[in-house]
Parts: C-alpha cells; structure tokens; sequence
C-alpha cells in the first residue's frame, strides 16, 4: 500500500513538470503571452509543492503506522513472555501434585488420603494462579491450550475431591480399616488421569514450543 500511493504521487510531480516545461518552450498548442505565464507558473508552481508536500504526508504516515505496529507487537510479545513463565511454572506444579496424588491412591493408609489431600490444595492454588493471567496476553496461536490446561485441572482435581470424600477410615482394635463407599470409582479415577496427564504435557509443550520460536 505504501508503495502504491508513493508511485501516484510520483506520477503527479512527473505530469505536472512535464507541462510546465511545454509551457515554458512555448510548444504548447496555445501561445500564451508573458501576461498569462506568470500566474500559471505560480499555479503549477503552487499545486506541484502541494503534491509533494502531499507525496512525503503520506510516507510519514505510513511510516510512522509501521513503527507503531511494531511498537504494538513487540508489547504483545513482552506481555506473553511474561504471562509464559506463569503458565509453566504453575502448570509444572499441578502436574507434580497430580503424580503425587496418583502415588497416594494407590496405597491404603490414613496418611496417603491426607497427603491427596494437601495435593488437592496445592492444586487448586495452581488453578486459581492461572485463572488470574490475562487472557489478553496470550496469542490465538496457542489460546486453546492454555485454557485446555486450565480446563482440565480443575476437571482432575475435582476427580480427586470426591475420591477423597468417599474414603473414610474405621478405627478397630486391630487397626485402621479402608471403606471405599464406591469401590469402582478408583479404577475410574485412575484412567481417567491416564487421559488427563498427557494432554496437559502436550499442550504445556505446544505453548512452550510457540515461546522458544518467538521472535
């Protein structure tokens, strides 16, 4: 575009010097007399000045558009970059809580479901920090993933929540005894984080990938 008004404004100087060297040679098909050549020379004169004065109006515009898209990407980029290392630290962690409560619910004991417990809490710090990144600040490129990740957080520690809620422990003479009020839902719990677990990784790795080809 830029090209394109710099080639009509070129155009115009060119015709516009073009006929007043004619009439200065006196070849034009009318023979003005001296009377007349000034105030036509002051009107070419006048209206050649106005197209460059116009010419350069429209390179400084153009130019100083260019600039300020930049200005505006290399902000968007900041503000991501920014954003970024929120995301992958968080994301990291929840994913450290998730392993650690998958550890946990495989092992019978008291001490296990409050571990999952303290995990559930971590993990919902976890959510609660992404929640707060600017939604903004992050490009279309990669938006989906960053709230796949958000999605699917809150979805497995939800999971965990009702896991811990339906474990409760009998005290005996001989010990503590397990009661699963959904014996099932272990089973359930666990391929449903066999799903969960790497489709975060993908999508942390895709808005890590986008980070690294940034330019």
């Amino acid at each position: 575009m830029k090209t394109k008004y710099a080639l009509i404004g070129t155009n115009i100087v060119s015709i516009i010097a073009v006929i007043i060297l004619i009439l200065y040679k006196g070849d034009f098909i009318f023979k003005f007399g001296e009377d007349i050549w000034g105030p036509l020379s002051t009107f070419f004169g006048a209206l050649s000045g106005a197209g460059l004065s116009g010419l350069i109006a429209i390179l400084v515009f153009y130019k100083d558009k260019s600039y300020r898209i930049k200005e505006s990407q290399i902000e968007k980029n900041d503000n991501f970059i920014k954003s970024f290392e929120l995301i992958k630290m968080w994301s990291s962690s929840a994913l450290t809580s998730m392993e650690s409560m998958k550890a946990n619910i495989k092992m019978d004991s008291p001490r296990n479901k409050r571990a999952i417990e303290n995990e559930i809490i971590a993990m919902s710090e976890c959510i609660q920090r992404l929640e707060k990144i600017n939604d903004d600040y992050i490009p279309r490129e990669i938006y989906k993933d960053f709230i796949d990740i958000k999605v699917n957080l809150e979805y497995i520690s939800t999971l965990y929540k009702i896991y811990v809620d339906s474990v409760e422990w009998i005290s005996t003479k001989t010990g503590n005894i397990v009661n699963f009020k959904n014996p099932d839902y272990n089973v359930f719990l666990l391929e449903n984080h066999k799903k969960v677990e790497p489709n975060l990784k993908k999508c942390l790795f895709k808005i890590i990938k986008y980070k690294d080809e940034l330019k």
